[in-house]
């Protein structure tokens, strides 16, 4: 009797870039091989081996860090259900144009007349902010000087960009280097607001300002003003939420397939969170019931959970340029698109009203942001009472989006069946 082949099976995947040592040791492979008499000198003390260390180690913790963050979390990675000002890092201002910020850039690169504080503006800047004890002081400090040549005063929201920047390296390197005097001081503080509450109800306000309380009194910490402090107990808070949305993963993106479909009810009682963080987690579900894709987007038409869910991107038209904007405005059956900040007449690179549109009153800007790599929602319908200022083709194709009613009848019994 033949013997039975064993069944196909793919071999198991090991990345080429799974550590420092192995990422070297390939890289000084292909020096070899590539380089061969002109590059001979592979010790330690080589500067181009420096540059190459450099950038193995930077390869390696990219693997680390993505061997251990499902990529099912992306969603919820960037917190785009809270306010800007909440989920910026730097608290960097809204500048406007993009020349303002080209000319902020260009002033802080600029030489320095005062040659004590450093080659260049940004270090004067930082020289004048060095002992201030707040933003606003440091603010204030920036609007009392002049900078650049000729030199010129800064306007507001310039000194709270420059001091934004200026500060940002202290901060990264606090929410690396110490995550764990964040975590200690996050344990103690619940255990002080908790005893005070006496059983009640524990406000997270006051855990929060327990634990800039503590902070401060770190010496490693202790330069800090108390809104970055804030910060790195806002940026703890959300890896605490991603961890414990990672336990339950399989519960929340349908595949268990014993487990129930997830509701935002259930999710804010087994995670403890706010209903805009339940309803950032349902988006990790294909299709959960009950929902509709405004679920994940503001009243304006914002998204608030990028990539977009299924729901969002199955009824809604994609709008990349004017000329589709057209086709788009001309075919009265489409009633939602998504446009980029900046692709359609209408909307300003900022997401603000710009130039206008097409068919007056079409496109709406959703919300004012200053990223303009935010996905935008824009109603393309017609207005009633007006007519289509570009004919449609004589022998339309078949539209590639359904009237929304329609849409969501299908999308509604899908979710049903699912």
């Amino acid at each position: 009797m033949a013997a039975v082949a064993a069944p196909l099976r793919l071999p198991p995947f090991v990345a080429p870039d799974r550590d420092f040592d192995a990422i070297r040791a390939g890289a000084i492979q292909v020096v070899v091989a590539d380089a061969g008499a002109t590059w001979t000198d592979h010790n330690l003390s080589d500067p181009g081996i420096t540059l190459l260390e450099a950038l193995a180690w930077g390869l390696a913790d990219l693997h680390y860090r993505t061997e251990h963050r499902s990529f099912a979390l992306a969603p919820l990675e960037l917190p785009l259900w809270l306010d800007r000002s909440d989920r910026d890092w730097y608290g960097l201002p809204d500048l406007g144009a993009p020349g303002r910020v080209v000319g902020l850039a260009t002033l802080l690169a600029a030489p320095s007349p005062v040659a004590a504080s450093g080659p260049l503006e940004a270090d004067r800047m930082a020289a004048a902010i060095a002992t201030a004890g707040s933003r606003q002081a440091a603010i204030g400090a920036l609007l009392d000087g002049t900078y650049g040549a000729p030199p010129r005063a800064l306007d507001w929201d310039e000194a709270a960009g420059a001091v934004a920047l200026l500060r940002a390296r202290s901060l990264r390197r606090a929410a690396l280097d110490e995550s764990a005097l964040v975590g200690g001081a996050w344990t103690e503080a619940r255990r002080i607001v908790e005893r005070r509450a006496a059983g009640g109800p524990v406000d997270e306000a006051d855990v929060d300002t327990e634990i800039v309380r503590i902070l401060r009194l770190e010496p490693a910490l202790g330069a800090l003003w108390p809104d970055e402090l804030r910060t790195l107990v806002g940026g703890y808070r959300h890896r605490r939420f991603l961890d414990a949305v990672d336990a339950i993963l399989p519960r929340l993106d349908g595949t268990d397939p014993t487990a129930a479909p997830p509701t935002q009810a259930g999710i804010e009682a087994a995670l403890g969170v706010t209903a805009d963080e339940a309803r950032a987690v349902l988006a990790l579900h294909p299709c959960p019931p009950g929902t509709d894709p405004e679920t994940w987007e503001r009243a304006g038409g914002e998204t608030t959970s990028w990539p977009a869910h299924p729901l969002q991107a199955l009824t809604t038209e994609p709008v990349t340029g004017g000329d589709y904007a057209t086709r788009a405005r001309a075919n009265p059956r489409v009633h939602r698109a998504w446009t980029v900040a900046g692709a359609l007449a209408g909307l300003a690179w900022d997401g603000t009203p710009g130039q206008p549109t097409i068919r007056p009153g079409s496109a709406r800007s959703p919300c004012s942001s200053s990223s303009i790599r935010r996905l935008r929602r824009t109603s393309v319908a017609p207005p009633s009472g007006t007519s289509s200022p570009v004919s449609p083709p004589a022998r339309p194709r078949p539209p590639r989006s359904m009237p929304r009613s329609t849409r969501s009848s299908r999308r509604t019994s899908s979710c049903r069946a699912a």
